[in-house]
């Protein structure tokens, strides 16, 4: 299984990263959402096995969590702000 996810990993990084670029437009959140696809791939498929389309599989699990990131970081963003608007009453 480790050497299926190592192939996989060559093959597949740099279109997996370039989409997520173009998707996003950010290279550091795409960088680290793909990461973070390969890093849940190491975990679930050992035990749950490859997926027959590994790419998508990446790609979607990358979006997923790009996607979840964006909007934790606009939530805190917000927060922030009635906090300090709470403050400064």
């Amino acid at each position: 299984m480790v050497a299926t996810l190592e192939q996989v990993f060559r093959e597949e990084w740099g279109r997996v990263l370039a989409t997520l670029i173009g998707f996003l437009g950010d290279f550091d959140i795409a960088e680290e959402a793909a990461q973070e696809a390969f890093a849940v791939a190491a975990d679930r498929w050992p035990r749950d096995g490859v997926p027959s389309n590994p790419r998508a599989w990446l790609m979607t699990t990358a979006r997923n969590r790009a996607t979840d990131r964006i909007r934790r970081d606009r939530a805190l963003t917000t927060k922030f702000g009635l906090l300090v608007a709470g403050s400064a009453a």
